[in-house]
């Protein structure tokens, strides 16, 4: 394998990365315009490994997603 092939898979690799995350970033726009709670709501928030988050509607600022 060259070195050139070993830049072209790592270029592939980050194109499909950015294209993932750009899709990702659209559903996830699509799905919160789609089921808006009112703001102020307390709400209970699943994460990995049976973890449990509460949120507060309308304050989940980007670093939190």
């Amino acid at each position: 394998m060259k070195a050139n092939d070993l830049t072209d898979y790592d270029d592939s690799r980050t194109t499909a990365a950015i294209e993932a995350s750009d899709f990702l970033d659209a559903a996830m726009e699509r799905l919160a315009a789609l089921a808006q709670l009112p703001d102020g709501i307390i709400v209970t928030v699943p994460g990995r490994y049976e973890e449990q988050f509460l949120v507060t509607t309308g304050r989940l600022d980007d670093a939190a997603r």
